[in-house]
């Protein structure tokens, strides 16, 4: 899967797949974000730093990210022009192989909204808003 580059060290990886929500069809120039917290052991102290890897969707909608850090929370979300996926919060296991899928609509008659972030001072961290996309849709169902 990851090719004559495969780490060796028990990363994990990640493969899926980006469509379109309605007609299921690759979407062009799509691209899945991860980001991360990683703590950097250097001979002057800890550093806490952001890692963000985007990777490229292939034509037929797949890709596949290899070399991922495990036990650490890492936050994807996968994004086109005019479209944006939600944020998805996974942690993984050493030699995991998980598959994740996103299925984005057309954000052309959504909303975009920033919201603040509220628990970076809790946290004693920078403040990084969060934009969001808010369309029409509606989920009912019954539990």
């Amino acid at each position: 899967v990851c090719g004559p580059n495969a780490a060796t060290d028990g990363s994990a990886i990640m493969v899926g797949a980006v469509r379109d929500a309605d007609a299921g069809d690759p979407i062009a120039g799509s691209k899945v974000v991860l980001t991360w917290n990683e703590f950097i052991v250097r001979e002057n102290g800890i550093r806490n730093e952001r890692r963000r890897l985007p990777a490229r969707v292939r034509p037929d909608g797949s890709y596949v990210v290899c070399g991922l850090p495990v036990d650490a929370q890492i936050v994807v979300s996968a994004e086109a022009p005019r479209r944006v996926s939600g944020l998805v919060e996974l942690t993984l296991a050493r030699g995991q192989l998980l598959r994740r899928d996103f299925a984005l609509g057309d954000s052309a008659t959504t909303t975009v909204v920033t919201l603040p972030d509220s628990t970076a001072e809790q946290e004693g961290r920078l403040a990084m808003p969060i934009t969001v996309a808010r369309g029409t849709a509606r989920l009912s169902g019954t539990v």
